[in-house]
Order: structure tokens, then C-alpha cells, then sequence
């Protein structure tokens, strides 16, 4: 879910079932992939669309079938306990994009793009057979983890890494513990790259005549988009890990300084490369 949305982890570890298209008395998921509105959850509640690709779909129902209904099973006898404390919602319906259900004693309807975290962490739906908590990752008693649980996941993932490095079909590991937020880069810089192959390839045959062309197909302006950021000098932090910046100057300047010519030669060179040259004089 991280490294295929781009998300921090504020973001997608508060994320709730029916943003991923998914019927919390059912866990079915969606056939192909799903796109919401981050609100509340974002960094300083900057609001955008997140799209989630069918590939982290298809892990999330691994997850759900598995490993997540043994801790709501388990989970049960604190939920009841703790009824009162929660925001109990009724059936969800997916298309309103909204939760109605009783809160504090009292009947409430709250968008779902609007909750913040806090909320979404008491957020559950009574299907009749148990409380099924709303939010996708869930931890012991029900509940979304704590930045801090996983933290401690992401740490006993690092100590398995580190116990099979030496397998043969291994990746090499990297030199320091990795981050969740890491994740994000790879995002960016994977999607990054694409964009920008795929512009240099569209270029070719559908040259880019206007400014809103220009706009419409640039690749940063669009990462800059999926990633959230506000400035776009966040976004282009990027481009350093895509190109060796001093290698391009090396390879640039490499004819001048090659050959022993004087810059009114250099100057006439260029002007005969770009057709000054035999341009009419005026």
C-alpha cells in the first residue's frame, strides 16, 4: 500500500475499507483498482487524490482473508466492552462517500474524507454478527497501531532482512535500516522516471506546440500532484537521484575543451549547428 500510492504513513495506515472499495461485513475488494480523496489524513490536511492499483489491492485481500480476521476475532470481547467509546456506523454505502451511525449516544453522519485519525480509530460497524473496526491495518484489540507499533514492525522486518541476507536470491541490503517514508521516494522516483520516458517518447510523435501542452505532460508537475507537495521545489529534490548532474557538464563542454579553439570559433560552430549562419543578415 506504501510503495504503490506514494502515501506517508500518517496516510495509509488510517486508511478505512470503504476507500479501497471494500464492504467491511464482506472484505470483498474491488476487480480493479480504486481512487479516493485524501482529506483530514493528509499532511496539513492538503487535500488530493490517492489511486491504489489493483497490485496493492490484490496484498491488502491477502491480509484481510488471513491475518486481520484472527485479530478482529480476538479482538471482540474489548470492543464490547469498550461499545460506548466507539462510533458504531451502520451498512456502509460506498457512493455517498459517508458514515452514519451512533457517536458519544448520539445518531451522526460524518464524511469519510473529513475524519481525522482519532476518529477513524474508534470507527467501527456492527454487521450483527461482531464489530468489524473500519480501518484496514488494524493491531492488538482492534485498534489502528500507533506510530510507534510500527515502528517496532518495521524493525522486526529489518532484523528478518538481516537474517537471510546471505541467501543466495538475497538483495543486497542497505547500509541503514530503512524508513516506511523511503517507500514514498521509490514511489516518486519510479514514477518520476516513467513520466519522463514516456514524454520524451510521446514528444516524438505529438511535438508539444503550446504552454498548456507543455503543463498538461510535465512529469514533475505531476508527480508533484500524486505526492501532495505544496512547494515544487519538493518535488524536484527527485531529479538529483535520476541524473548525474556534473557527468551531463563533463559531457556537454567535453568538444570545447578537447581542442584548442578560440571562443569566436566555438561561438561560430554553434551558430552553424542551430542555422544561424545562413540566416539572412539584418
Amino acid at each position: 500500500m506504501a510503495l504503490l500510492t506514494g502515501m506517508r504513513l500518517g496516510e495509509w495506515s488510517s486508511v478505512l475499507l470503504p476507500e479501497l472499495g471494500i464492504d467491511p461485513a464482506q472484505l470483498c475488494r474491488p476487480r480493479e483498482g480504486v481512487t479516493f480523496r485524501l482529506g483530514a489524513c493528509a499532511k496539513n490536511q492538503r487535500p488530493r487524490e490517492v489511486h491504489v492499483p489493483r497490485a496493492a489491492l490484490d496484498s491488502t485481500a491477502t491480509y484481510l482473508s488471513m491475518e486481520r480476521g484472527h485479530v478482529v476475532d480476538a479482538a471482540q470481547a474489548g470492543l464490547a466492552k469498550r461499545r460506548a467509546d466507539l462510533f458504531i456506523v451502520k451498512p456502509v454505502q460506498h457512493e455517498r462517500g459517508a458514515l452514519r451511525g451512533v457517536l458519544d449516544g448520539a445518531t451522526v453522519s460524518r464524511r469519510i474524507t473529513d475524519m481525522p485519525p482519532r476518529l477513524r480509530r474508534i470507527t467501527v460497524m456492527d454487521t450483527g454478527d461482531r464489530l468489524e473496526p473500519m480501518g484496514v491495518f488494524i493491531g492488538t484489540g482492534g485498534w489502528m497501531p500507533h506510530p510507534s507499533t510500527w515502528d517496532k514492525i518495521r524493525w522486526r522486518a529489518w532484523e528478518r532482512m538481516r537474517k537471510h541476507a546471505d541467501h543466495p536470491a538475497a538483495a543486497p541490503l542497505p547500509t541503514l535500516p530503512w524508513l516506511f517514508h523511503d517507500l514514498r521516494h521509490t514511489f516518486a522516483l519510479r514514477l518520476l522516471l516513467f513520466l519522463m520516458r514516456k514524454a520524451v517518447a510521446d514528444a516524438a510523435d505529438l511535438p508539444m506546440t503550446t504552454l498548456t501542452d507543455h503543463i498538461a505532460r510535465n512529469p514533475l508537475l505531476e508527480v508533484q500532484r500524486r505526492l501532495g507537495h505544496a512547494n515544487p521545489a519538493s518535488t524536484y529534490i527527485y531529479l538529483r537521484y535520476l541524473t548525474d548532474p556534473m557527468a551531463e557538464v563533463d559531457e556537454a563542454f567535453r568538444e570545447w575543451t578537447d581542442r584548442d579553439a578560440s571562443y569566436a570559433e566555438i561561438g561560430q560552430t554553434l551558430f552553424t549547428a542551430v542555422g544561424v549562419a545562413d540566416a539572412p543578415q539584418r
